[in-house]
Order: structure tokens, then C-alpha cells, then sequence
């Protein structure tokens, strides 16, 4: 993601700065660079309207492209105005220097008040180490501040989510005046670049999930191991993910798919050339699908989507990475520490005890 974001900076900037900063007359800088700003006005209030990623990266590649124009318009005023940069030496001097100084000082000003704002809005200690009352439907939640949870909530007409890695959203989340209900909870095991919770992370905790929240790269190591998130949501709420998994269940329950056993308790199908099932004979719910078939795993590892219910209106889904030999030796294991994520969010009355 971050490889992703400079980059659209880097090819986002220099056109915007070489569409004006050569213009030959005062005329043709003001009406071409008037143009291209209310051209970047518009485009950044329809951007406003995507509902996904598009409208990040847009806005981004606006940004940047707004920044060259507004490093070539200096430039070109410049020259324009001043007769010292007559002179071909002192344009190319004062063009680098445009060049790399509005950008620096575009992005030194964004991460500078970022900074201040978080600084200024960041959660107390009794806050960002306490324990937070939450219900996902019937089940009574006590969450910690842990870097990679990501919270889903409905409580107004559009749906909120409080990032914990995010300082101004913990302040939100101690501040909300009763309980929110939610409707999913997310552990994020890819997210390696997130600011780490200083007190969360800063010794062990006693969560079984503690390692993929604060070391997720030593997972990696393991021959199965989480690849994604692990979520668990209320069922009636729109997951197409899951829904989409408990399809391929039925039909394979209705004799739609033909199964074989592969071990300790697992029988495979295969939907495709691309991918294959398994199912568990202990949990009727269970279902994995899997980005392999024999002898055409795209790598080493293959990942697989796994989704199950936790009780009627509750449900699970994870991905994992694993050895296709080794699917069923700890595919159980993996499942068994997904369901421990989920126990260890549950609020025994004893245990909660308000960050507010």
C-alpha cells in the first residue's frame, strides 16, 4: 500500500508541473493555469462520490497533480517576473529548486499537522489500556485497544468504522455514551506497516493473538499460518464473502460436488480447475476454498478462505496459508486459534472495565 501511494505521487506531480511551467506569456499561464485548477476542482468534488479505494487513490493523484501546477505556476511567474532568471543557468537552478521544494513543503506541512492533530486528540492512558464495552448481537464484548482491530458499527443510518491504530478513532471509541452495538470485529494479521500500540505491544499479552497483532512477521516461519484478517460478524448483515462460501456449502451437501477423504476428519472437492473445498464430518459449517488444485498450487503455500457459524446470527471468516499436504494437519489448529481470537473478546462482568 505505501509502494502504491508514492508512486501515484510520483506520476501524479510532474505533469501538472510541466503543463505550465513553460508557458511563454502571462496570458497563457493565468488562463491555462486558471483551466487546470478549476479542472482539479471539479474532479476532486466528483471524486468525493466513489464509495471504495478509486476515491483514495483519485483524490491523491488530484493532490499531486494540483502540487505541479502549483510548483510550475511559481516557477513560471518567476521568470516572468524577475530579470536575474533570464538567464538559462538561474532558471534551471530555480526550476529544480520549484521542482522539489513545493512538494517537500506540501508534504512536511500535511505530516506536520497530522502529527499535531493526533498529538492533540490522542486517547488517555485509562482510555487506550482499558478494556471497552461492545455487543456484537446476543454476545457481550470487553475489546482492548489492540493496533489491528477494526470495529464496524451501524448505530447511525451510515456505517462507522473505528480504526485501533488510529489514535482520534480510540478517543471516539471511550468517548460514545453507551456500548456501541456492533456488527463485525476484525483482526488484521497483513497490516505490517501500522503504527504498534505502545503499551499493547510494548511486552506480552495475554491474548493467543497477540503475536499477530504485534510480531506478524514471524508467522511467516510457521507452515500454516493467517494470511489477511479474521472477522467475525453478524450473520444477517451483507458479508459476500461469506454468503458466497455457504453457497458452494449447500451444493456440496446436496451431492452437487463429488467428495474424498483427506484426513483426520476433512473431505476435499474440487470446484474447479482453480480451487478446491474442504469440509469438516465434526462441523457442518465449515467450509475452506482453496487457490489450488492438484499438482497446479500457485506457490508454495496455498491461501484458502475459511467460513463457518459461531452461533445462528454469528459468524466467522479467515484466510490462511498452508502446504497443501498439510492442509488438514493444521487447518484444525488455525481454526481453533480463530475461534480463541473471538473467546478472548468476550466480556465476562468481572472483566470490563471502562476506558472513558
Amino acid at each position: 500500500m505505501r509502494e502504491l501511494v508514492i508512486a501515484i505521487a510520483i506520476v501524479s506531480y510532474p505533469p501538472g508541473f510541466f503543463l505550465i511551467a513553460f508557458l511563454r506569456s502571462w496570458r497563457w499561464l493565468l488562463s491555462v493555469g486558471g483551466a487546470a485548477l478549476l479542472f482539479c476542482a471539479l474532479a476532486f468534488v466528483a471524486a468525493q462520490g466513489l464509495e471504495s479505494y478509486d476515491d483514495l487513490f483519485t483524490i491523491e493523484a488530484l493532490t499531486f497533480f494540483t502540487c505541479g501546477l502549483v510548483a510550475g505556476f511559481l516557477f513560471r511567474a518567476g521568470v516572468l517576473k524577475s530579470r536575474r532568471l533570464k538567464r538559462e543557468g538561474s532558471q534551471a537552478a530555480f526550476g529544480v529548486a520549484a521542482f522539489v521544494l513545493v512538494p517537500a513543503l506540501f508534504c512536511g506541512t500535511v505530516y506536520g499537522s497530522y502529527r499535531v492533530r493526533e498529538f492533540l486528540r490522542a486517547p488517555t492512558l485509562a482510555c487506550a489500556s482499558g478494556l471497552h464495552q461492545a455487543t456484537l448481537g446476543d454476545m457481550r464484548l470487553a475489546l482492548p485497544t489492540a493496533p489491528n482491530l477494526v470495529l464496524e458499527t451501524n448505530r447511525t443510518t451510515a456505517t462507522a468504522y473505528y480504526w485501533f491504530n488510529v489514535p482520534e478513532d480510540i478517543s471516539k471509541f471511550c468517548n460514545m455514551a453507551s456500548p456501541p452495538a456492533l456488527t463485525s470485529v476484525k483482526l488484521q494479521t497483513d497490516r505490517v506497516a501500522l503504527d504498534r500500540s505502545t503499551w499493547f505491544c510494548a511486552e506480552p499479552r495475554d491474548y493467543d493473538w497477540w503475536q499477530i497483532a504485534c510480531q506478524p512477521d514471524r508467522r511467516r516461519r510457521e507452515p500454516g499460518f493467517f494470511s489477511g484478517e479474521i472477522e467475525v460478524f453478524l450473520i444477517e448483515t451483507r458479508n459476500s464473502r461469506y454468503a458466497g462460501l455457504q453457497e458452494e456449502r449447500n451444493r456440496i451437501q446436496a451431492g452437487e460436488r463429488p467428495l474424498v477423504l483427506a484426513a483426520d476428519g476433512f473431505r476435499r472437492s474440487r470446484k474447479d480447475d482453480q480451487y478446491l473445498s474442504y469440509t469438516r464430518d465434526a462441523d457442518t459449517s465449515y467450509i475452506a476454498e482453496c487457490d489450488g488444485g492438484d499438482g497446479k498450487i500457485k506457490s508454495a503455500y496455498m491461501t484458502c478462505t475459511v467460513a463457518r457459524e459461531l452461533a445462528p446470527n454469528i459468524g466467522l471468516t479467515y484466510r490462511l496459508g498452508v502446504a497443501e499436504n498439510l492442509f488438514a494437519a493444521h487447518a484444525r489448529t488455525l481454526d481453533a486459534k480463530a475461534i480463541s481470537f473471538v473467546a478472548s473478546l468476550k466480556a465476562p462482568d468481572s472483566a470490563i472495565r471502562m476506558g472513558h
